[in-house]
């Protein structure tokens, strides 16, 4: 059998940007642009341009961080592909609270007689034993 011997992988003991190294690190910042940035740090879901957002709050503190240290680092950015809310793409907190926001086969013209008189949309999640989920 042929039989090769890797070589040995040196890791450094302290981070290389602080040695007499002249590569510029690379940063790469993901940003969580999901539907629950939308609320404060104490979960309350807030809509517009609120300031204690969790969005607006890592926004706030991505733009400084990257200020600061502009020239010391590589930055890169990414967020998640997160599209708005849409007939296939359903956050339950759109909906309201847990006794407006109920799944049910019954809707009629957009309404569910059996649950109040509330509106409904078709269920997107395939497959599922709703057909509809009502909303506030």
């Amino acid at each position: 059998p042929l039989t090769t011997n890797a070589a040995l992988l040196t890791i450094a003991q302290y981070p290389l940007f602080l040695s007499s190294n002249t590569a510029t690190p690379n940063i790469l910042v993901v940003y969580d642009n999901s539907q629950s940035m939308d609320g404060t740090m104490a979960g309350k879901l807030i809509a517009g341009n609120d300031p204690t957002t969790r969005g607006n709050i890592a926004r706030s503190v991505i733009t400084s961080t990257i200020s600061n240290y502009r020239t010391q680092f590589n930055w890169g950015l990414a967020t998640f592909d997160a599209p708005g809310p849409s007939l296939y793409n359903t956050y339950a907190y759109f909906f309201g609270s847990a006794s407006t926001m109920v799944f049910t086969n019954d809707c009629v013209n957009g309404i569910s007689a059996s649950n109040g008189g509330l509106r409904c949309v078709p269920n997107p999640q395939s497959g599922a034993s709703y057909s509809y989920l009502t909303y506030e």
